[in-house]
């Protein structure tokens, strides 16, 4: 084995830390580092012998050279069943890692085959009958990811054996790409831990004994026992067993003992990364420079300036900061490495003016700051303007405004050096109110479900003053963009990731984060550049996530090299009177500055804004980033918008009062309701009115007594209480509610629900249905089984189509969406083609394709639940052929918004290969929805790394408060999949990208239902009292795919409109509420007559009186006020003429202010509106591209998850951005109606009309 033994005892000589130089774990440098004997060893340079004296020779086969320089040479691509171009080796070696249920393997690799499945190295069971091992250890040094990959199976799952993987598969190999490097992997009774060149890279418990594996266990290189996948290409030397877990110091020894010139060379250039100077900024004093290194390396220096850093680590500083280069060259066993170090010597400090230029001041200032009173040897004194004085003392010492706005105050710091004294004034700072409160920024780390791709965003938390409370369900707000390249006919989409976010305040009153940027996996990547967003709000962020061009990205110096962890900074220097952009580069501080983050100036070498860290230890997963003041006002908005709309409290429902001898049926048709109203809904009755956090209320119906019911008598003058009990819908803790329906759909249609989705075990080649009276006799009444190429629960579900239904489809059937259009009720679904798997032209297809759009009818008079009642058509192209003849074309819908439909599906593309499918929509005729009038556009694709590495897809519409919302999914069927969503406005273009919004972060995801993961592919439904509803599917397991099952939430619609799509069930009513009996109706009959009056004596708001005829009018009456945002319930006082009439009930909302007065009898109800006007409007900026312009935002005014923002941007009196003060309003107008999508106005009955519903709905789940 060559000089390896030597190695170690020279490493284990050292000592344990060098002059400078930290010695980090996973070194060798303890006197046990030797290891033992392997029980196989390959050299691999002239053949497959094994040297270690045990004889367990290998065998090569054709295609496989060998060479005393590249070792082993494999081609790769060949087929694992051709018997060709890898080596196997002996039988025992298996057998022999099996009895003692641990391993060591070690190997030289130069690899030559990226980002595909196959295998460098193998260890384990022969394939089965599905062309797969069951149990098996493999290495792959670029899966398709391009990452590290060393697994091995923990369970036996002959099926799907990939699914037990444990081990590693998330360390990118790029830096070693067409480099030697050394793997190996640690096996133990508990685990598996991966090594790259020496240095742990992952570890994964695993508690499967290798005892259960069956046969005889082979042994390869460049190919597994995976026969579908291909053989492996590259280089191999120098490979090693042992029947033994080595410690992480023996696996340093193994990976020192190189034996060839290029294998050396990487062992030297580990040392020369190993080195670490232990500089952290300037060089203000002498260094001292090591002259051993790890794996008993010599170090010799080079200085590029002598004169300001010699060879010997001297210092000496200049006239002016220098940058000095020094060069260390590493030595081990004969071979070379060198690393530069980039340090900065600061000039020598002589002059006030040279400390003045130093002086940075954060643009907002909070109470208790202590600026700086010394710098560089100089004194410093500080001086405030006008007012400012009172807030900012000589000494630097700043006090917070008074009250809850900001203060402008211009500064000035007199700086006093060797009895010289300068100044330097920073003009306009910001001077925070004392109950400001700390917003933190920060991201996951890389443990949480979804990794990376998740974990690094931006995510905000605010303080209480006491502890930090995560917002959006400590989930991201802003994600970065994607990388995506392409020509003409091909497509390519990479993972970005944003890494230390810095949060700070821009002069023109925007908010603005800068970040790093990573790829999938965590690596810190493009290298010279930053992410950079703004936002009005700090929820709607810049961006350009439909386009090809990057819109978070700005490039701030022609440095390729990443920059180090935690250092990215940024802020507005009011002296300059430009923006700062600092970070470090090997510990050396450099910045920019700029006026527009565009153009920048040269890189110099200078610290930038300071990074301030928050406690975030009651945050899961927290890695905190920085911190930033805001206002009470905008803490309160973001409490409001970010955080979980609840239950607060509920009202009993008015007293009933009737004249003695009122009809009997009449009285309890009141109470009960179910009485059909003119726009078609059934009246709810006498309701329990709930009252939430954000202002917003529901009325629940309730589910009356009935034997109270039945006594109740109006034959004589007294009182009666009835009891009863809320009928709360929510089944999001009876999850599932239908088990293995992915993709789930829900309508109301003649008096019946109808259920559909796809059948997620069996096939999906099948698409059942089921009926119910009652939204809760759609639940499961028992288990199913996978038949009929689906699954199916007897007695409930119906076979409806599929492979058998005589329409000739075979294959996949895909989400199904019933929808009612005009009377009629169609059926939208995915299957393919009449002919097989796919017809000639979907085959041609550059992506994979098949299932295709089709429309099914059903025939006047049909039943839903026969087959031969529907009529099948394929959707069509505005020419007539056929919508998509290229591309996938799966999970369409269809809504109505004003007079126009549309159809949105997801589609695949169909010219540019690899590119990711997305969300196209065209108009379409009411009577012909099959047939587009337009063609298609695509409005969406996948983009930020919630969504990746996946597709857009299950698009469905609601329509609220003006907007249109159209939901989306995105990711892949995984445990991660999410849902987003696109807002438009009613009125716009509905098909051109750029009338659309979307969201940067889901707002339907793992985190808020206990036990479910992957939520998605959601669709609305009505219920016959107009409550609206979402069907979604989520798996019950987080860590690996399992089937989908459909749940059942409602829809609750903020005091802004905005919908809300995962309100759990507490948060929607509390237990004590939902109580059994605990609603009380008093019903009291009286001898006289009872009035009706149900008019206002007087209507005041916000202290002005109103015009109550203008106000009864449907258009309402009109009130000018400063800000519409601030107009709150409390401002509004309203008098009933008659003095037994109901308390009027106010809502104010978005910008209306809505009185609602019901008369003594408890059933007459009049309305008074007054819509609100702001007085006046600011200029719009004709240059959008200055600063004082916000960047179009990419995520909507509206957050659908019970944590979403809700408002464009503004700005209160504060000075704080905050919500729009119409919170999204049409010029005060209430919301379009649609016999689609579900459009919610602002008055007192939300009127609403859903997608497939087919009729105008009066929304009485009235959420605001």
């Amino acid at each position: 084995m060559g000089n390896w033994k030597k190695v170690v005892a020279a490493i284990a000589a050292l000592p344990m830390a060098f002059a400078g130089l930290a010695i980090g774990a996973g070194t060798a440098a303890a006197a046990d580092a030797t290891a033992p004997a392997p029980v196989a060893s390959y050299p691999l340079t002239a053949n497959a012998n094994d040297v270690s004296g045990n004889n367990l020779n290998g065998t090569a086969q054709s295609g496989v050279t060998f060479s005393a320089t590249d070792g082993a040479t494999l081609a790769g691509g060949k087929a694992t069943t051709a018997g060709t171009d890898a080596i196997a080796l002996p039988n025992d070696i298996g057998a022999k890692a099996k009895a003692a249920n641990a391993v060591t393997i070690s190997a030289w690799i130069r690899n030559g085959t990226t980002k595909t499945n196959t295998a460098a190295l193998y260890l384990g069971e022969q394939p089965a009958g599905n062309n797969m091992p069951t149990h098996y250890w493999l290495l792959n040094p670029s899966n398709p990811s391009g990452n590290y990959k060393s697994v091995i199976t923990n369970a036996t799952n002959a099926n799907a054996p990939y699914n037990t993987e444990v081990g590693s598969s998330s360390t990118s190999t790029a830096d070693v790409a067409g480099k030697w490097a050394n793997y190996t992997t640690v096996i133990s009774a508990t685990s598996i831990t991966s090594y790259l060149n020496g240095k742990q890279i992952q570890t994964a418990a695993r508690s499967q004994s290798m005892a259960d594996w069956t046969g005889d266990i082979n042994a390869y290189i460049g190919r597994s026992n995976y026969t579908g996948d291909k053989t492996w290409g590259g280089f191999v030397q120098d490979l090693r067993f042992y029947d033994s877990a080595l410690s992480a110091d023996q696996v340093s020894a193994v990976f020192a003992d190189a034996q060839t010139d290029a294998t050396r060379k990487a062992v030297a250039e580990a040392a020369a990364s190993a080195l670490d100077l232990g500089i952290k900024g300037n060089v203000t004093s002498d260094i001292t420079l090591p002259t051993t290194g790890l794996y008993g390396a010599t170090v010799t220096w080079a200085s590029d300036n002598e004169a300001v850093i010699s060879p010997a680590g001297k210092v000496t500083p200049a006239a002016a900061d220098t940058s000095v280069k020094l060069t260390a060259t590493v030595t081990v066993n004969g071979a070379s490495a060198t690393r530069t170090f980039e340090l900065t010597v600061p000039a020598k400090i002589d002059d006030p003016q040279q400390v003045a230029d130093k002086l940075l001041v954060d643009y907002q200032l909070t109470n208790g700051t202590k600026l700086a009173t010394s710098l560089y040897g100089a004194t410093i004194s500080w001086t405030a303007a006008g007012d400012g004085a009172k807030l900012v003392a000589a000494d630097g010492t700043v006090t917070g405004a008074d009250g809850d706005d900001v203060v402008a105050v211009d500064l000035t710091a007199t700086i006093t050096l060797d009895g010289k004294n300068a100044t330097k004034t920073f003009k306009g700072l910001r001077i925070m109110p004392k109950n400001a409160r700390t917003l933190a920024s920060y991201t996951r780390d890389h443990s949480i479900n979804g990794g990376a791709r998740v974990g690094d965003a931006l995510h905000l938390a605010l303080s209480d003053g006491t502890k930090y409370t995560a917002l959006n369900t400590n989930y991201g707000v802003a994600f970065a963009e994607a990388k995506i390249d392409g020509t003409a006919t091909t497509e390519s989409t990479t993972i970005r990731g944003l890494i230390d976010p810095y949060l700070f305040r821009m002069k023109d009153g925007r908010y603005a984060y800068v970040a790093a940027f990573t790829d999938v996996n965590g690596n810190r990547v493009d290298g010279g550049q930053i992410a950079f967003s703004t936002s009005g709000d700090l929820m709607a962020w810049s961006g350009k996530p439909n386009e090809d061009e990057r819109g978070d990205m700005v490039k701030v110096t022609d440095d390729t090299t990443v920059f180090d962890a935690g250092t990215i900074a940024a802020g507005y220097d009011a002296a300059a009177g430009n923006y700062r952009i600092s970070w470090q580069v090997n510990g050396v501080d450099k910045y920019v500055t700029t006026t527009d983050f565009k153009t920048f100036s040269a890189v110099r070498n200078g610290v930038g804004f300071a990074r301030t860290k928050a406690d975030l230890a009651g945050v899961a997963n927290a890695v905190s980033a920085n911190t930033m003041a805001v206002t009470k006002t905008t803490a309160a908005t973001l409490t409001e918008k970010l955080g979980r709309v609840h239950n607060t409290g509920v009202e009993q429902p008015a007293t009933i009062t009737v004249k003695k001898g009122t009809d009997p049926a009449k009285l309890k048709e009141q109470i009960s309701g179910g009485v059909e109203q003119k726009d078609g809904t059934l009246s709810k009755g006498k309701t329990l009115k709930a009252e939430y956090s954000d202002g917003s209320t529901f009325d629940f119906r309730v589910n009356w007594n009935e034997d109270q019911l039945k006594s109740l008598s109006t034959d004589e003058a007294g009182e009666t209480t009835i009891e009863g009990t809320a009928i709360q819908q929510n089944y999001s803790e009876q999850f599932p509610m239908m088990s293995n329906r992915a993709d789930p759909n829900i309508v109301y249609y003649k008096g019946k629900y109808y259920a559909m989705g796809t059948s997620d075990t069996g096939g999906m080649k099948t698409l059942f249905i089921r009926s119910s009276d009652t939204l809760a006799g759609l639940k499961d009444q028992k288990a199913g089984t996978a038949t009929e190429g689906g699954y199916k629960v007897e007695g409930q579900d119906t076979y409806l189509f599929g492979e058998n239904d005589g329409l000739g489809h075979k294959g996949y059937h895909w989400a199904p969406e019933l929808h009612v259009i005009d009377g009629k009720l169609y059926c939208f679904y995915a299957t393919y083609p009449t002919g097989g798997a796919g017809d000639e032209n979907i085959t041609a297809s550059p992506n994979w394709a098949g299932p295709s759009a089709y429309v099914m009818e059903l025939k006047d008079g049909g039943d839903p639940t026969r087959t031969a009642d529907w009529i099948e058509h394929r959707v069509q192209a505005k020419d007539g052929g056929v919508l998509s003849p290229h591309g996938l074309s799966i999970d369409m819908t269809y809504f109505e918004v004003g007079d126009k439909a549309y159809i949105a599906w997801s589609q695949g593309d169909q010219v540019r290969k690899g590119a990711k499918a997305n969300v196209s929509i065209a108009e379409v005729s009411k009577d012909k929805p099959w047939q587009a009038l337009t063609d298609p556009q695509r409005i969406m694709r996948p983009e930020w790394g919630w969504e990746l590495d996946g597709v857009n897809e299950g698009p469905n519409v609601l329509v609220s408060g003006g907007k249109v919302y159209m939901v989306f999914s995105a990711q892949l069927v995984t445990p991660q999949y999410a849902t987003g969503m696109l807002i438009a406005n009613v009125g716009d273009d509905l098909t051109k990208a750029s009338s659309w919004t979307k969201s940067n972060y889901p707002w339907l995801h793992n985190g808020t239902f206990a036990g479910q993961y992957g939520l998605g592919h959601n669709s609305y439904f009505s219920d016959p009292y107009g409550d609206v509803y979402n069907v979604y599917h989520a798996m019950t397991n987080g860590s690996r795919n399992t089937a989908r099952h459909a749940g059942v939430v409602p829809v609750h619609f903020r005091a802004d409109g905005t919908p809300i799509i995962d309100m759990t069930t507490t948060e929607e009513l509390q237990r004590e509420y939902a109580a059994a009996n605990y609603v009380k109706l008093t019903v009291k009959v009286v001898d006289d007559a009872v009035s009706t009056d149900a008019t206002l004596k007087s209507l005041k708001v916000a202290g002005s009186d109103i015009d109550l005829t203008k106000a009864a009018t449907a258009e309402g009456a009109s009130l000018e006020v400063a800000d519409p945002s601030e107009v709150k319930a409390d401002d509004v006082v309203a008098v009933a003429n008659d003095e037994n009439a109901g308390k009027p009930v106010v809502t104010v909302e978005n910008g209306k202010v809505t009185v609602v007065v019901t008369a003594q009898d408890g059933t007459t109800a009049k309305t008074y509106t007054v819509n609100l006007v702001k007085k006046s409007e600011p200029a719009p900026n004709p240059d959008p591209s200055e600063p004082n312009e916000p960047t179009t935002p990419t995520k909507p005014n509206g957050n659908g998850s019970n944590t979403g923002n809700s408002g464009n941007a503004g700005t209160n009196g504060a000075g704080e951005t905050g919500g729009d003060a119409a919170n999204g309003q049409q010029s005060g107008k209430s919301g379009t109606l649609s016999k689609t999508g579900v459009a919610v106005s602002a008055v007192a009955l939300v009127t609403v009309v859903l997608a497939g519903a087919g009729v105008v709905l009066t929304l009485r789940r009235r959420r605001a």
